[in-house]
């Protein structure tokens, strides 16, 4: 029974799990050229959407300004959920920040989609007090997030429930032997049937 409760928790999570893949995947879908919803953040103010102007492009490389003077500085898109690490504005050898790469990785076939974000900051003696972020874009082939959760949830979900089934027919097994060995003790009046030996004895 607790085996049974176990896996039918574990599919409940899966199933749960391939229901959040497939809206999170279908949830943002881009044409070429579509303005990405950005949130700038630093240590000194609190978070805020960035002018238009200063928003990446969907598949085009550009640039953008920005002019935080202390602190940390960090960019998130999609609504705040891909966000970049934290980026300090003066690093510990006193040098500005100066550029900052932020690179998407994305397929723009199909429904046009992200797959992931990376940045890498640039220091000099000549940051600090403004900096440019450069937004590049590195295509890579179409991902099905969909057929490949799917796969995947029909995979785990057979396995599971062979082990459902598997513990079911062991439990059914023990339950008609226990259920016989009962029915034999109650034949005998709960003994086991006794056989007498001995030599026969002659009137």
């Amino acid at each position: 029974a607790v085996l049974t409760m176990t896996i039918t928790s574990m599919m409940q999570q899966l199933l749960a799990a391939f229901l959040l893949l497939l809206v999170t995947s279908t949830t943002h879908a881009y044409r070429v050229g579509d303005a990405i919803d950005t949130i700038a953040r630093t240590d000194a103010s609190a978070a805020q959407d960035v002018l238009r102007s200063q928003m990446p492009l969907f598949g085009r490389s550009s640039t953008a300004h920005f002019s935080p003077q202390q602190g940390r500085f960090s960019l998130s898109f999609e609504e705040g959920l891909r966000p970049i690490p934290w980026v300090n504005i003066i690093d510990s050898k006193g040098l500005g920040l100066e550029r900052l790469e932020v690179t998407f990785l994305y397929s723009r076939s199909g429904d046009g989609a992200i797959y992931g974000i990376s940045s890498d900051p640039t220091y000099s003696n000549l940051g600090g007090r403004s900096f440019t972020v450069q937004y590049n874009w590195v295509e890579e082939e179409e991902v099905n997030l969909k057929a490949g959760g799917a796969t995947m949830m029909m995979v785990v979900l057979l396995a599971c429930a062979t082990m459902l089934l598997s513990s079911c027919g062991s439990t059914g097994e023990d339950q008609k032997e226990r259920e016989d060995q009962r029915g034999s003790e109650a034949s005998y009046g709960g003994y086991a049937p006794q056989v007498q030996s001995g030599v026969p004895k002659w009137d």
